[in-house]
C-alpha cells in the first residue's frame, strides 16, 4: 500500500481530505510504483462510494490510514507470535 507521509500536518486534514490524493503527494525519496497507487486510489474511490449505512463506507482519509495502518499489524502480529513460538520449541523446550 501507499501513503503520503508529508502531505498532512494534523488529523484534521486528513478528516477533511474526501479525495485520493494525486500521486505527486505520495512520492519522497523514492519513487510510487504506479499500479499500486492506482490499486489503492480505486479502493479508496470504492469505499468512498458506499451508501452511508454501510460498515464499510470511508468517510475521508482518516479511514484509509486506519485500514493502512492495520493492513501492517495483522501480519506482523501473526509473524512474531510464530517468531515466539519457534523461539520457545528451539531453546526452552531444550
Amino acid at each position: 500500500m501507499v501513503y503520503p507521509y508529508t502531505k498532512f500536518k494534523s488529523i484534521e486534514e486528513m478528516r477533511k481530505c474526501v479525495e485520493f490524493p494525486p500521486i505527486e503527494d505520495f512520492l519522497t525519496d523514492k519513487s510510487i510504483n504506479p499500479q499500486i497507487y492506482e490499486k489503492c486510489k480505486s479502493m479508496f474511490d470504492q469505499k468512498m462510494s458506499l451508501p452511508e449505512a454501510d460498515p464499510e463506507k470511508w468517510r475521508n482519509f482518516e479511514d484509509y490510514l486506519k485500514f493502512y495502518n492495520l493492513s501492517d499489524v495483522g501480519p506482523t502480529a501473526v509473524a512474531l507470535q510464530r517468531q515466539f513460538d519457534i523461539f520457545k520449541v528451539c531453546f526452552i523446550t531444550l
